[in-house]
Order: C-alpha cells, then sequence, then structure tokens
C-alpha cells in the first residue's frame, strides 16, 4: 500500500508540474494521461486526495514511518 502512495504523489506531482494546479481526485490523474488505472487498495477500499493535496487509503489513517538510528 505504501509504494501504491508514493506512486500515486508521484503521478500528483507531475500533474501539479505540468498543468499548474493539484488534481482534486485521483480520476483526473487517469484524465490527464498520468494513471492508466487507480491502484486496488489492498483492504478492498479505495485511496483518494484530502483537500491538503495528501494521498490517503480509506483504511488505513496513519502511514508507515521509517525511523532510522
Amino acid at each position: 500500500m505504501e509504494r501504491d502512495i508514493l506512486i500515486l504523489e508521484d503521478m500528483r506531482n507531475q500533474y501539479h508540474k505540468k498543468i499548474g494546479s493539484y488534481p482534486s481526485n485521483i480520476g483526473e490523474l487517469i484524465s490527464a494521461g498520468f494513471l492508466k488505472e487507480i491502484p486496488r487498495e489492498p483492504f478492498g477500499k479505495k485511496y483518494f486526495i484530502k483537500e491538503d493535496h495528501s494521498i490517503h487509503s480509506s483504511v488505513v489513517k496513519k502511514r508507515m514511518e521509517l525511523f532510522i538510528d
């Protein structure tokens, strides 16, 4: 799931760079040709873009965190 979110964030950023605004939903990434299809969320739900342009799963509320010692 984290991999899918990272891909969606990359596509969102490419969209922003090319179009000049952020997509309001993941469907806009498909319409603009940045994605062929919406990745399947592993728990059967969906990914979405929040008002702050961040991408989330409708099931998992907290993203993975990387801790480095």
